[in-house]
Formats: C-alpha cells, structure tokens, sequence
C-alpha cells in the first residue's frame, strides 16, 4: 500500500483490495477505511529530498497542516498531506489478499469516485445470476 510514486502537490489514490486483504486488515485492528487512511497518509513516506520544495513554495501550495522538514537531506515526509483524495474498494476474488494502488492526484477537479447506489431489487438480482460464474483470461 505503501508503493506509491508520483509527483503532485495534492496526491490521492484510490486503493482496491481483495476482502481477503480487508480481512488482514480488520485482523490487524482497523475497524473502518478511515483508519486505513490515516495510517497510510501518516507512514506512507518518502525521502525529503524527492519533494519540489521551491515549487510548493513559489506556486503557493504548501500543504496546510503539515510541516515541511528543515533536514531536506536525512528527514521523510508524507506522500500524501491529506486523505481528502484517497478512497479504499473492496472487489475482486476471495482467494488470497491483494492491494492494487492507483495513484493519481487532486490537483484539478474534485473526487474521482462518487457513490452508487443499488437497484432495489439488488438482493433478487444476485440469487438470480447466484449460478454466473467469471471467466478469466490467463496472462
């Protein structure tokens, strides 16, 4: 979850995990995506030195609420300064827990996932098509 890299002054990602993975991750004590978040915004780390200080700066987006290290040569900061544009999916198999990480900023726009809602009769649809089983492609 933590392999993210990509420039951008506001990033975001939209993680989706398998419900195995969320499995480990209820395991581990997460109780809602929003913990999830905050964990990966506070230890999602990287080098210093790989952020654009004069750029922030000089273009006025230096990130609010987070302080920039003085040590640009030894010191780590966030990847991300906010949880504003990162949202968790769960889908996919049952078998195995994996994460795949889109990353992507929210320099321009607003949230690149919206919420759906299901047809009423979603409950019917699922025992209806219970018997679909997926084809996968071997690659």
């Amino acid at each position: 979850m933590f392999r993210v890299d990509y420039s951008g002054y506001d990033k975001g990602a939209c993680y989706v995990v398998t419900p195995g993975f969320a499995q480990v991750l209820a395991k581990e004590g997460f109780t809602t995506q929003e913990e999830v978040l905050e964990y990966i915004k506070e230890y999602c780390r990287q080098p210093a030195s790989k952020v654009a200080y004069r750029w922030l700066i000089g273009s006025n987006h230096l990130p609010k609420g987070v302080r920039l290290p003085f040590d640009r040569e030894n010191g780590s900061v966030r990847k991300f300064w906010s949880t504003d544009h990162m949202f968790i999916v769960v889908a996919g198999s049952t078998q195995g827990a994996t994460c795949i990480t889109f990353g992507g900023g929210g320099e321009h726009g607003g949230p690149a996932c919206a919420k759906i809602e299901l047809p009423k009769n979603w409950d019917a649809l699922v025992e209806e098509y219970a018997d679909v089983k997926p084809n996968y492609y071997n690659y």
